[in-house]
């Protein structure tokens, strides 16, 4: 799987799998676009059906990439004949790590990472602006012309975004039981101005065998919880950035945001983002129970339970 700066499983996935779309962008509360089965447009089926340790629809933020043992991509007529219509547009099951039989673990993993803008829209620059204006016989209103050469989209971004992800786990295993338990951090900036994401995951897993090693009982729980922070007013915010004239400045000579209200719909990006908060937080958990009976004859009895809650708060 991909080493870097993951902090979802659609981007372990990305070049791994044949079939398998993953579009990724530069917001860290944005999840990997996934498509699995299907034409990939605007009006393409929906992200893949994802089941994590036997948890059937769980929640892909409760895992963490560190804790991951293997991921099995399901993408023909064997997924729905397990999941039905819910997996029609495939299915992604992931399983994370356990221990290993008669052996005791501690482990470390973690990361510190930058990210920076790699591409941006090839806009005219004031100067180049001028000259068109000025070769056509007209030029700029005095409303907007501040003698500025402002690149608004290097203004909306960070010049870089820092990231860092810690992830420690531990594991133990004896003649009848076994469990693994581990703990992950995870803090991203955005390349845009007041993006963010902070998550921490925690995850345990148990296993009890009983009656002469013939049941074998476990217990499986996760639960994420994830401070984001979104740039207010996204697609407005950058739709402005790219209509608004590099002739004008942010900010007035006294301080104050520069804007020309004469004309409609146009607003200085960088003061809608400075004066607004998009903030929210995330919880999610989920669990599995489940029980196995060998019986004679090579018969074995499986019952399990599921359960999961998703919470926000914006």
């Amino acid at each position: 799987l991909n080493k870097g700066v993951i902090g979802d499983v659609g981007q372990l996935l990305q070049g791994k799998v044949a079939g398998l779309n993953v579009t990724a962008s530069g917001d860290p509360n944005k999840p990997a676009a996934v498509i699995l089965r299907g034409a990939s447009t605007v009006n393409s089926p929906g992200a893949p059906f994802y089941v994590i340790d036997g948890v059937p629809g769980a929640d892909i933020a409760t895992v963490a990439p560190d804790d991951i043992a293997s991921i099995d991509v399901l993408k023909d007529a064997a997924a729905t004949a397990i999941y039905g219509n819910r997996a029609g547009n495939g299915v992604i099951m992931i399983t994370t790590k356990r221990a290993k039989k008669g052996q005791g673990t501690l482990s470390y993993t973690g990361y510190v990472g930058v990210e920076k803008v790699s591409n941006k829209l090839d806009l005219m620059s004031a100067d180049q602006l001028r000259a068109y204006l000025t070769a056509n016989g007209s030029a700029f209103s005095p409303t907007d012309d501040k003698g500025a050469n402002t690149d608004w989209q290097n203004e909306l971004e960070k010049s870089s975004a820092f990231s860092h992800n810690h992830n420690i786990s531990f594991s133990g295993s004896g003649e009848h039981d076994s469990f693994s338990a581990s703990l992950n951090y995870f803090d991203k900036e955005g390349v845009l101005l007041k993006s963010s994401l902070k998550r921490i995951i925690a995850r345990l897993s148990v296993e009890q065998l009983a009656l002469n090693d013939k049941l074998k009982i476990g217990l499986n729980v996760a639960n994420s919880t994830s401070d984001a922070s979104y740039m207010p007013l996204q697609n407005i915010v950058l739709l402005q950035t790219a209509l608004h004239l590099p002739v004008s400045t942010v900010k007035n000579p006294d301080g104050t945001y520069f804007e020309n209200l004469t004309t409609n719909g146009y607003f200085n990006p960088i003061a809608m983002v400075d004066n607004a908060t998009d903030d929210g937080k995330y919880n999610s958990l989920i669990g599995g129970f489940t029980t196995e009976l060998k019986l004679p004859a090579g018969f074995t009895i499986n019952a399990n339970g599921y359960y999961q809650r998703t919470s926000a708060l914006l």
